[in-house]
C-alpha cells in the first residue's frame, strides 16, 4: 500500500466519524 494511498483512506473515515 502507498502512503499517499493510506492517508487518502485514514482521511476518509476521518472524514465520516466526525459528519
Amino acid at each position: 500500500i502507498s502512503f499517499s494511498g493510506f492517508l487518502c483512506c485514514i482521511f476518509s473515515v476521518f472524514t465520516v466519524f466526525v459528519s
